[in-house]
């Protein structure tokens, strides 16, 4: 059960550590932080000034939390660039140089402007504590206050007047309701009462205003009545009403209950003030606990935006870092030779595209131009030997051919035993005479090629001439020709017509040399935009699937009479005239298939 538990451990670890699952956390904490912050501040922005700093305790906890895990994320990755470094990978110095510099241009900022806004909050929450505001605050608690008292004083006066005035009169309108109620509404009227109740020592309604309905907004306690008894009136205050309950008559032991409406947007800004009063001493004595939280909460927010400006500062810098590290090792493997290096990189949109691009060309080019420099020293070196072979081998060769004809005409009537043995021994003398004769004006042709004389010819008809010859040679033979009517080129036609000649020539004893049914050889002439392609295709055996970069190196053949110099004189044809040839398989007739492929400008 230990060992499973400790494989199912080793499981997960590795999983989260990979690049992909971590490259994924990364963004999922970097979300979770940012939603964390907006939601704090919004708690914030919502919460009332006591709450504010209990409510945000848990989301600093959260952030902070976060915080530990962005910062492992961005110490790993660091880790992971300098031990690059430690290992000698190359470029890692120019990626440290450019992680510290997108580092430092975001830190630098965001520095400064958390410390700006620390000294603000520091002082305009000192400034809310100071004597002005406080005085300020006091003063209007104090205004509608002194207005309430006013108004007490006026309900007092009136109510005192009013009394002197029943008096006189409580005995004898006790023994009428009515009258009782209207004299009670008359003085009531006299002196702007809104409400206006007799009670008895019981406290019984005994008389009352018309319109009055203050037993459901008050209710007269036993301990009031004692207070009327010593002081002579108790004052209320309720919302917007100002109500006083003063002796009436001692013989009849009544009492007077009077009431006054004030200003109801007047109470409303006193209960305001009496409010903004109280929060305010409540936060003068948290001022402390909820400075320390709100600067604890800014210091993790600014946390939380500098790691991930840090993040994005690393990210930003392995985006641009990688095709360049790509660039400088392949720059380092150009160095030593390897010229088949290419880059691979996934699109930026950007510069770096244009760059990796004209790197992949340069490399393209000069393995060609190397490839191109090493088959011109191997042709030199091969026409420098053809000369010699040539110079050696021309000057027997006709003395021996000139014997071997003499030989047959004298002796051959002279020998009676065996003559015809005689004859063919001489044949063969003079065939392969011939035959080395042969080869040794190839050697020539190949050894002296000479330079390229360029003029406007027409392609086309140099096709047809040349398709022509073979027609004639090889009626066996299907010969089909496409292309544009007429096609205007600057060439060396005779270069050209040889070129096409090998060509040609190869493929004809490719189906001969294999006793292919129905023999077909093709040439196309085939135009593009800014190239222009000229395709020799049979339905021979085709070529071989190795070696067939030899195929163009002198003296290199697969037949077994073949010389080896047909396709280097096509090579370098077809290099003099700015061209490049490449052997392939014909798709269509299943054979060998010779691309020439050349640049042209159209004309205006």
């Amino acid at each position: 059960m230990v060992k499973e538990t400790s494989s199912l451990a080793t499981r997960i670890v590795q999983t989260l550590v990979h690049e992909k699952v971590a490259k994924v956390l990364q963004y999922i904490v970097i979300a979770l932080a940012l939603c964390s912050c907006v939601a704090t501040l919004w708690v914030m922005r919502l919460g009332s000034g006591v709450l504010k700093a209990t409510a945000i305790l848990p989301y600093l906890y959260v952030n902070l939390g976060l915080l530990v895990l962005m910062a492992i994320f961005i110490i790993r990755r660091v880790i992971t660039l300098w031990l690059d470094r430690k290992r000698g990978i190359r470029g890692t110095k120019l990626h440290l140089h450019l992680v510290m510099v997108l580092l430092i241009t975001g830190l630098l900022p965001a520095v400064g402007i958390s410390v700006f806004s620390t000294f603000f909050f520091n002082s305009s929450l000192k400034s809310l504590f100071t004597e002005p505001f406080k005085t300020t605050i006091n003063a209007a608690t104090e205004i509608a206050e002194n207005y309430i008292k006013e108004n007490q004083k006026t309900i007092l006066y009136d109510g005192y007047r009013m009394v002197k005035q029943l008096q006189p009169i409580t005995p004898m309108l006790i023994q009428n309701d009515d009258e009782f109620n209207h004299a009670l509404t008359q003085f009531s009227e006299q002196r702007g009462f809104s409400e206006a109740l007799v009670y008895n020592g019981h406290l019984e309604i005994i008389a009352r205003s018309y319109f009055t309905f203050a037993l459901a907004f008050e209710s007269i306690t036993p301990q009031n009545l004692a207070k009327v008894k010593e002081d002579g009136f108790v004052l209320f205050t309720y919302k917007d009403k100002v109500r006083a309950l003063i002796q009436l008559d001692p013989i009849t032991d009544t009492y007077l209950f009077i009431g006054k409406t004030v200003s109801e947007e007047v109470t409303k800004a006193m209960d305001k003030a009496k409010g903004a009063v109280t929060a305010y001493s409540m936060l003068e004595l948290q001022q402390g606990d909820i400075q320390l939280t709100f600067l604890a909460f800014f210091a993790i927010l600014v946390l939380v935006l500098i790691l991930v400006s840090a993040w994005m500062g690393l990210s930003l810098a392995n985006a641009l870092f990688f095709p360049i590290s790509k660039l400088i090792e392949a720059a380092h493997r150009v160095s030593h030779g390897d010229l088949d290096v290419n880059i691979t990189n996934k699109l930026l949109n950007n510069e770096m595209d244009n760059l990796i691009a004209a790197f992949n060309h340069m490399t393209h080019r000069l393995k060609k131009q190397n490839e191109e420099l090493a088959f011109n020293q191997r042709k030199a070196a091969w026409a420098d030997v053809a000369r010699k072979i040539a110079h050696e081998i021309k000057n027997p060769l006709t003395p021996i051919l000139l014997s071997a004809e003499r030989l047959k005409r004298k002796y051959l009537k002279q020998i009676e035993n065996d003559p015809d043995t005689f004859q063919n021994c001489v044949d063969t003398i003079i065939r392969q005479v011939n035959h080395i004769g042969n080869l040794v004006n190839e050697f020539s042709a190949f050894a002296r090629m000479p330079e390229p004389k360029i003029q406007e010819e027409d392609l086309v008809d140099l096709c047809k001439q040349a398709l022509e010859l073979q027609i004639q040679a090889y009626p066996n033979i299907t010969f089909k020709f496409s292309g544009p009517a007429n096609f205007s080129w600057n060439c060396d036609s005779q270069q050209i017509s040889q070129l096409l000649t090998n060509l040609l020539q190869n493929a004809v004893n490719a189906v001969e040399e294999n006793k292919v049914l129905k023999p077909l050889i093709s040439l196309q002439l085939l135009l593009e935009e800014q190239h222009f392609y000229m395709i020799i295709e049979d339905n021979g055996p085709g070529f071989e699937k190795e070696n067939r970069k030899r195929l163009t190196e002198p003296y290199y053949t697969t037949r077994e009479k073949g010389t080896g110099l047909g396709l280097a004189i096509v090579s370098k044809i077809t290099m003099d005239h700015n061209g490049n040839v490449e052997f392939k398989d014909s798709e269509y007739h299943g054979g060998a298939k010779v691309v020439l492929e050349f640049l042209y400008s159209k004309k205006v």
